[in-house]
């Protein structure tokens, strides 16, 4: 590196007033982007190494094996049935709850728990499919935890966890859905999918979370601030600089960009269910475009996105409920909201036992 530097120099001072005008801004130039790509690769390899350096050792919690020996991350406090197990949105982990667990979890059991490749979970083979269904059913099947839980879910998390009140509805004592993807997202006689608009924004989120898991492991992500998860920086103190630091990893990139491969898939599998279960239900939906993946922010998305919201009520027999002022993300932006109605949920489902 400093012998490139002092090439480079020397080269910029051998210009001379003899030499034509357009070859010595050549040079210039030339002599330029050299030092602007030394000095750029310098604080990418700083940067890497800073990342690495900061990487959390220890979980909270507990690993639980799932498919042989991967193992994902499971963090539970307090106590009272049923449990509330909390499931993130895509880019998200058990962090993502830091606002509204510690809460939760003074009336009942509450975990949460991160997903392949995200927080302190061990990553999915490389090229191997995601199978976060499966993860799920495991999870809940090596880790103890008693059933029927109310099922907590954040946008694709959302989907998750009614996929699993579809498929296992005797496990289930209620649902939270927090601004949660329905099984109709891409329903072909929307607006926003017949205009082509739907479409460039998966195309364009998919290029761009392919190019994160690519550039991720050069440091460059953190050297411009730019991590995986769109609210690390605004959790709680303890579990902020875990999350931060989690979030520039090239394996949440990649996990990241993997489920938004899958994305459609597990559209289709959804619909292949059956109904939501006839229980306790709170249906939460934001009210700002704040905070949604790329793209998502337009009048036509979020018009798409708001009726979802309203099909996804109408098959849990609820009204939706909107939260005055919340992005994406209530349990960041509004934690009270999505405490209390997981209190309600609790206080329905004990009453119906």
């Amino acid at each position: 590196m400093p012998a490139t530097t002092a090439v480079t120099t020397s080269t910029l001072v051998s210009i001379t007033t003899d030499t034509p005008r357009w070859r010595r801004w050549l040079t210039w130039c030339l002599g330029s982007a050299g030092l602007a790509a030394v000095a750029l690769c310098t604080l990418a390899w700083t940067q890497a190494r800073a990342q690495q350096a900061s990487a959390p050792a220890m979980p909270p919690g507990q690993w639980v094996a799932v498919q042989g020996a991967r193992r994902l991350h499971l963090h539970c406090m307090g106590q009272g049935e049923p449990t509330v197990l909390l499931e993130a949105g895509m880019s998200g982990g058990a962090s993502d709850w830091a606002w509204v667990q510690p809460a939760i979890a003074r009336g009942a059991r509450a975990c949460a728990y991160d997903r392949a490749g995200y927080g302190w979970s061990d990553p999915m083979p490389a090229g191997a499919p995601r199978t976060p269904h499966a993860d799920f059913e495991q999870l809940l099947a090596h880790s103890g935890l008693r059933q029927p839980l109310v099922l907590v879910g954040h946008s694709l998390g959302g989907l998750l966890v009614a996929d699993f009140a579809r498929a296992h509805p005797q496990q289930v004592a209620g649902l939270v859905l927090v601004d949660a993807v329905h099984r109709q997202q891409d329903a072909a006689d929307d607006p926003a999918v017949l205009s082509g608009a739907y479409a460039a924004q998966r195309r364009d989120l998919g290029r761009l979370s392919k190019f994160g898991a690519a550039v991720a492991p050069t440091g460059l992500l953190r050297l411009f601030g730019l991590g995986a998860s769109l609210v690390a920086h605004r959790l709680p103190p303890p579990q902020r600089d875990a999350a931060v630091a989690q979030s520039w990893r090239s394996d949440s990139y990649r996990a990241l960009s993997d489920e938004n491969a899958q994305f459609e898939s597990w559209l289709e599998r959804s619909r292949a269910l059956g109904p939501l279960p006839k229980v306790p239900t709170v249906l939460l939906r934001s009210t700002a475009p704040r905070d949604f993946p790329p793209g998502m922010e337009g009048a036509e998305l979020q018009a798409l996105w708001a009726a979802r919201q309203q099909a996804l009520a109408s098959e849990a027999g609820v009204a939706a409920e909107p939260v005055d002022g919340s992005g994406h993300y209530l349990h960041v932006d509004q934690p009270q909201s999505v405490i209390e109605a997981v209190q309600r949920v609790l206080a329905l489902a004990r009453a119906t036992r």
